[in-house]
């Protein structure tokens, strides 16, 4: 993009770029692996709790006395 259709379209200043290099990449990536496992785990854990939780939740009410 040129002065003159920065003007026309009133842009004032430039996009600034950004610079990654790969093992910043690689970082990014196995963070996201590591969060995403760790949901995904404890997803597997509590769906199964919350099943249990509504098909028998009436049997596991404490009463008071």
């Amino acid at each position: 993009m040129n002065r003159q259709e920065r003007r026309r379209l009133e842009i004032k200043k430039k996009d600034p770029m950004v610079y990654i290099k790969q093992s910043d990449i690689d970082r990014i990536k196995e963070e996201a692996t590591g969060k995403g496992c760790k949901m995904a785990f404890n997803l597997m854990l509590a769906v199964p709790a919350m099943v249990i939780h509504d098909k028998f939740g009436s049997l596991m009410k404490w009463q008071k006395s």
